[in-house]
């Protein structure tokens, strides 16, 4: 029988709406895989889905207002399309949960999603019409796919790299707005961004996941375009894991981006027939002759999460030796004077670069984005126009510690009235909870790695750690900071879930 995986929130109404799919598949000869549902007492979660995913025929993903800010939905679906890249399975089924075809999803989910077909559901009607659809795509073993690249035109619609210009209070899903009121600046950000207009200006915007690296991206590609700049955006969580693990591979996609969002004539394969040459020469050429020769404005290269190929020293070494080259020639060459680069990164460099004098981490100028302040959560607080005074700020620091995202969802509770301060407050970290997803997103990453659970386990129970490697994975993910030697949990929710999870 095909197995089809479920990814859903546990959100209501989500989870009875895939309970209704679980069993309209299950009673239409499918063995379905519901986390709720399918995992017994005693089994290890994070194991389990791994192993489902890795089995499954059918990827069936409920697109809701809850699942698009969902951390765990979105790393299902990432690794579902990593795995369609491979061996052509699963097939993606995606539905919309009343959410119109008009609706946005952030950047990551909108990428795994190209040229996938989309159904929408509206009410339980359409239950049984869309599982006779998916037993269609299966009987006909069709995959999902439509004939043409469905992804909008990001650079013509500004989908990566500006977000709408009005900003109502929105999910805190993903980058913050522009123009959004909600945006809180950080100390230094003003003249950090004026920078990008510098010649030859390399940029990097270090910080843990959902600290607002790419809320800050968008402002620095934004300035530039107003000061008549090209911006050229590349998330490398875009590229797969067969790309991302091959410098060869890597550098024709960089370069095909950059074309197409130059509008210019695609001459990659024109460049790369010279199989005699070294690949990095032919992507330097490339970019010289068919970008910045044929530039009459200066050209950003804006790069988000170049941590995704940090796990391939091979790789990283080499491709971050090449931005350095180009950095150096912007002081000399007059054509490499219009490119400007811009880098975001959560993890340390230690085990990306081996050199750091062949890299652009020891150059240029970079700005470290730090949790919240008190005054600084007090701020969104009274631009939220909520009712709390600053000591009711610091007792909800207290509670969930002042990281970013966590601070931004908390707040957006209050505001639209799910919850109340008293019982935000009083509530207790399980996975019932508001935090639920984010929580067990984290928990799932950490036990991914055995060295990983060990090292966390250590932290918790104030041990020094002894691998670096698990230090600077650890610290990326915003789960501990401080010193390799004197590393602690971040935050107050952080060690309250894991003691209790982990049983430390």
């Amino acid at each position: 029988m095909k197995k089809i995986f479920i990814s859903y929130t546990s959100a209501s109404p989500d989870s009875n709406i895939a309970l209704d799919f679980y069993y309209f598949f299950k009673n239409n000869g499918l063995t379905p895989f519901l986390s709720d549902k399918s995992i017994e007492l005693g089994e290890i979660w994070s194991q389990r889905i791994m192993e489902e995913l890795e089995a499954c025929d059918y990827f069936f993903i409920l697109l809701s207002a809850n699942s698009i800010m969902s951390d765990m939905v979105t790393e299902e679906l990432r690794r579902a399309k990593d795995l369609f890249n491979k061996r052509a399975k699963p097939i993606i089924l995606p539905v919309r949960l009343k959410l119109g075809y008009d609706e946005v999803f952030n950047y990551e989910i909108s990428g795994y999603l190209n040229r996938v077909q989309q159904k929408h559901w509206n009410g339980d009607e359409d239950t049984d019409k869309l599982g006779n659809e998916v037993l269609k795509i299966i009987n006909n073993k069709r995959n999902n796919l439509l004939e043409t690249d469905t992804t909008p035109d990001l650079q013509a619609s500004g989908l990566n790299l500006l977000p709408p210009d009005n900003a109502p209070l929105k999910t805190p899903n993903g980058s913050v707005a522009l123009n959004s009121p909600y945006y809180i600046a950080r100390k230094g950000e003003e003249s950090f961004v004026q920078q990008i207009l510098w010649t030859g200006s390399l940029l990097k915007i270090k910080a843990p996941r959902k600290f607002g690296k790419s809320s800050l991206l968008i402002r620095v590609n934004r300035f530039a375009q107003n000061n008549n700049h090209k911006v050229i955006s590349i998330n490398f969580k875009d590229f797969s894991t067969e790309t991302k693990r091959n410098l060869n591979s890597l550098l024709i996609q960089i370069c095909n981006r950059m074309a197409r969002d130059m509008r210019l004539p695609n001459k990659v394969k024109e460049y790369w027939a010279d199989d005699w040459i070294d690949i990095k020469m032919i992507c330097r050429t490339y970019i010289e002759d068919e970008i910045l020769a044929k530039s009459e404005q200066p050209v950003v290269l804006s790069l988000d999460e170049v941590d995704q190929i940090f796990e391939y020293p091979d790789v990283s070494n080499e491709f971050f030796s090449l931005l350095r080259n180009f950095h150096e020639e912007s002081k000399v060459a007059d054509e490499w004077e219009k490119l400007k680069i811009v880098i975001t990164h959560a993890s340390d460099t230690n085990f990306a670069v081996t050199n750091l004098n062949q890299s652009p981490f020891n150059v240029g100028t970079e700005i470290c984005l730090s949790e919240f302040t008190l005054d600084q959560v007090y701020q969104l607080v009274n631009r939220m126009e909520l009712d709390l005074s600053m000591e009711q700020v610091q007792n909800l620091i207290d509670k969930i510690g002042a990281h970013p995202y966590l601070i931004r969802l908390a707040l957006y509770e209050l505001k639209i009235g799910r919850y109340t301060y008293d019982s935000l407050l009083h509530s207790s970290i399980n996975d019932d909870e508001l935090f639920e997803d984010h929580l067990r997103y984290l928990y799932f990453k950490i036990t991914q790695s055995p060295k990983l659970l060990e090292t966390f386990k250590r932290v918790l129970k104030s041990i020094p750690i002894d691998d670096e490697y698990s230090y600077i994975a650890l610290k990326a993910s915003g789960l501990i900071k401080g010193s390799m030697s004197n590393a602690v949990i971040s935050f107050n929710i952080y060690k309250d879930y894991f003691a209790a999870k982990l049983k430390v």
